[in-house]
């Protein structure tokens, strides 16, 4: 029989029935026996996974059970341990325990014995104390017994002494102030003549002689020096007395005491009061008033009329008051002066700590700039040691 021939579809090659059948077996048997060879394989790779997950269950759980035991093993070890440290803790605790209880019986006993010596001390102390004020008291009589004593001996010799004292104390106190008034006149008034009244002769204490600048004498001023307690109306009787044998056109009496009612100066009974502080200005009043009245005097000279008016004048209330008002002049001016030298004063030394307080900070601020630039830095007078040596050397020969 002849071979049937098949054309394939694909290549449109002629391939005989027989050799394609066989092709087609062939194929089918290698794919089956490739299925086989995978199933195999598979069921060897699952056979062989198998066995080794059991060999690793198998390791870890003797890894388990080993660990276990060890962890066993450390648990009771570690349980005896405890055991035995508990014991221990218990013993030390009893030991502890016992020692508090004689620590605090120790302590009791030595706050009771400190106690004890406390209250012992206190006691000791409180007698001390007793028996040293029992005795400070017995000195404190005998040196308050011995120091009225002395008190009473002094006072009786003070008494004494003040007695003897008063007797001469006004009289010196006096001449004090008398010389003192003497020196002020001289010093405001260098062109006067002022000399003082020969002790025990009658004129007063200080006589002033008023001379105007071309040398001529216009006049004569009596002053008396007071220094008591009180005012008498007997001295007004006494210096007119005086006045009149000197030949003084005032008299003028200075008195801490002053007559009741006045304060600073006034004229009483034909003569002048006033207490030391305006004896100047009222002496600049009195010389004044000489002054103008014996140019007056001399211009008028030659009319004998007007002699009688220039007495009137001068003896009349015109002539107090305008005394009076040039004194009051002079006081303000005095008053005004003094203001002003306290107020310059303050500024001045306000102004010369401020200055003072610039220096120092200028002072500072070149030190502190030498110390970093060095010697380079130009030196600034007045702030080197040597200018401020100089200047003290300044200082001390001006002064």
């Amino acid at each position: 029989m002849a071979d049937q021939i098949i054309t394939c579809p694909n290549c449109q090659q002629q391939i005989p029935l027989d050799e394609a059948l066989s092709h087609k077996l062939q194929e089918k048997m290698q794919s089956e026996y490739d299925q086989r060879l995978a199933e195999s394989v598979k069921r060897l790779e699952s056979e062989n996974k198998q066995k080794q997950l059991e060999q690793e269950k198998q390791l870890e759980e003797k890894i388990q059970n080993k660990l276990k035991r060890e962890v066993e093993l450390q648990i009771k070890d570690q349980a005896a341990q405890a055991e035995e440290l508990q014991k221990q803790n218990k013993a030390f605790q009893s030991q502890i325990l016992e020692l508090t209880k004689n620590i605090r019986q120790l302590r009791q006993s030595s706050e009771d014995k400190e106690l004890e010596l406390q209250k012992k001390l206190l006691e000791s102390e409180e007698k001390i104390k007793q028996e040293t004020r029992k005795r400070a008291d017995e000195e404190y009589r005998l040196k308050e017994l011995e120091y009225q004593k002395r008190l009473a001996d002094v006072t009786a010799a003070n008494d004494e002494l003040r007695r003897k004292l008063e007797q001469g104390s006004q009289q010196t106190q006096g001449e004090v102030q008398e010389l003192f008034l003497q020196q002020q006149l001289q010093r405001e008034f260098p062109h006067d003549a002022v000399t003082e009244v020969v002790k025990g002769a009658r004129g007063g204490d200080v006589v002033q002689v008023v001379i105007d600048k071309n040398g001529r004498e216009c006049g004569k001023i009596l002053w008396e020096s007071k220094q008591t307690k009180a005012w008498s109306d007997g001295w007004i009787l006494k210096l007119k007395e005086d006045q009149r044998a000197a030949g003084a056109d005032h008299a003028v009496i200075v008195s801490a005491a002053l007559p009741p009612n006045v304060t600073n100066y006034a004229y009483q009974g034909g003569i002048w009061a006033t207490n030391l502080d305006c004896a100047l200005n009222l002496a600049l009043s009195l010389r004044y008033s000489l002054i103008q009245a014996f140019h007056i005097k001399s211009a008028i000279a030659a009319k004998d009329g007007k002699k009688d008016e220039l007495y009137h004048y001068f003896t009349g209330p015109e002539f107090q008051r305008r005394v009076e008002a040039m004194m009051d002049a002079f006081q303000l001016l005095m008053e005004d002066m003094e203001k002003e030298k306290r107020y310059f004063n303050t500024k001045w030394s306000r102004q010369e700590k401020s200055i003072r307080t610039l220096m120092d900070q200028t002072g500072s601020i070149h030190g502190e700039l030498e110390s970093i630039i060095g010697p380079e830095l130009p030196q600034v007078k007045n702030f080197s040691i040597e200018d401020g040596q100089a200047g003290q050397q300044e200082e001390l020969l001006s002064s």
